[in-house]
C-alpha cells in the first residue's frame, strides 16, 4: 500500500488506507516508540470487513516530530482532523498502549464521531507527568539513529542480525497463537 500525507492540526500526518472504500472505517493507533506499521499482522484479514486506516501519530514514523511538546487533547484533535480531511463522518478505533489512551480520550470528547472502541493493552492516563515528552525524545532519538544507519537502527535491540530476517518473518507467520488471534480480534469487531 502507498504511504499517503495529510496536513491536519498544524502537522503532517502519514497513514495508509487498506481495504474497500465503502466499508465501515476502523482506524488504528499504534502505541509508545512503534508505528503504523505494528498493525501489518491484522490489516489483511481486517481489510476484508472494514476500510482501515493506519497511521503514524505525531513524533512517530513519517508524520510530523514537531520540536514542542504536545499533550493528549492535541493528539485527539490529530485524529478528529485526520478523520475531517478523509471526510469520514464516523469510525471504529481501535488503540494500542498509548494508542488506547488516544483512542479513550477521543471517545470522551466526541462520542458522536465513534462507532467502536476497541482498547488493547493500555491504561485510561499516563501515571504521572512528562510521559509525552518522553514519547517525543524517544522517537526523536529513533528517526536519527535511522537517519545515520538505517539498517542498524531497523536491528537495533533484536536477538537477530539481518540475515536472520526471513527466517523470523516466516516463524510469525507460521506461529499458530498468531493466526487464531488475529481471527479472535476480527470476530471481536464484527460482533460488537
Amino acid at each position: 500500500m502507498t504511504e499517503l500525507f495529510a496536513n491536519v492540526n498544524g502537522i503532517r500526518i502519514a497513514y495508509e488506507i487498506h481495504g474497500e472504500e465503502n466499508n465501515e472505517s476502523l482506524i488504528l493507533l499504534h502505541g509508545f516508540a512503534v508505528y503504523k506499521e505494528f498493525w501489518f499482522a491484522q490489516i489483511h484479514d481486517l481489510a476484508s470487513h472494514f476500510k482501515i486506516i493506519t497511521i503514524d501519530s505525531r513524533y512517530a514514523g513519517n508524520s510530523s516530530h514537531p520540536s514542542e511538546s504536545s499533550h493528549m487533547d492535541t493528539m485527539v484533535e490529530d485524529i478528529k482532523e485526520l478523520m475531517d480531511f478523509l471526510k469520514i463522518e464516523k469510525a471504529s478505533i481501535g488503540g494500542h498502549s498509548l494508542g488506547g489512551m488516544v483512542a479513550q480520550n477521543f471517545a470522551l470528547k466526541y462520542p458522536e464521531r465513534l462507532n467502536k472502541l476497541i482498547l488493547l493493552a493500555t491504561l485510561p492516563k499516563f501515571a504521572g507527568g512528562g510521559a509525552l515528552d518522553m514519547y517525543k525524545k524517544s522517537q526523536i532519538a529513533s528517526y536519527e539513529a535511522k537517519l545515520k544507519d538505517p539498517v542498524r537502527a531497523f536491528y537495533e535491540n533484536k536477538k537477530a542480525g539481518p540475515e536472520d530476517f526471513w527466517e523470523l518473518i516466516s516463524a510469525r507467520i507460521s506461529f499458530p497463537i498468531c493466526s487464531e488471534y488475529i481471527k479472535s480480534f476480527i470476530r471481536l469487531l464484527i460482533c460488537l
